[in-house]
Parts: structure tokens; sequence; C-alpha cells
């Protein structure tokens, strides 16, 4: 069975603790000694890439898969998929609230 994944913004991330969640958001810096990105979508989250092959490109929109830490609210990388520049990331945002009010319509 493949694991369910809750679409999230910055905002919903604290909720989700310990969740694998998607979110698409754009780089907005990355330190590489650090491994860690810096994500704008709707807020900032903090994303670790250390998992992952590729290091994220600022001003790049991704949509990204992962797991929030249990104790923060920092997102572990599992993919990072680039999307094209003209992604909207406000209706990403609100997609993300949807699936919240009505989880029935977009989860099994």
């Amino acid at each position: 069975m493949e694991a369910s994944y809750v679409r999230v913004d910055a905002t919903l991330v604290p909720q989700n603790r310990g969740n694998i969640v998607r979110i698409v958001a754009k780089c907005d810096a990355y330190d590489p000694s650090s491994e860690t990105a810096s994500l704008n979508a709707n807020g900032t989250v903090t994303l670790l890439t250390a998992s992952v092959n590729e290091s994220p490109q600022v001003g790049q929109i991704y949509d990204v898969s992962g797991k929030v830490s249990s104790d923060k609210d920092d997102i572990i990388a599992y993919s990072l998929i680039p999307l094209p520049e003209d992604t909207n990331i406000d209706a990403a945002c609100k997609l993300a609230h949807l699936t919240q009010k009505v989880p029935h319509m977009f989860h099994e």
C-alpha cells in the first residue's frame, strides 16, 4: 500500500509533526555546509536535504515530499521535483488548506 502524503504549506507544518507531507514552495536560500534550505510557501519552513542527492537551487520552485521532524517544524526531504517558474504557489497553498478541510475528497 502506498503512503499517504498530506499536502501542507508552512502554516500547516507544525500540526503535522511526524507525518509524511508534500509542499509546493520556492527555495529562498540554501546552505550547502548544513544541507538546509529555506522554503517559502505562505511562510517559511526549513528543509533538511541530506537524504536527497540533488541540492535545491535558490529561486526554483519545488514539489517536495518529506517527513516533518517529530520535535521541530523542519521537513526531512525525501524528494525534490522542480516545477516551472510560473507555478502558482498561492493556489498550491489554498489546495493544502482545502485538503485539510475535506480530506475525504483527496485521500483514501
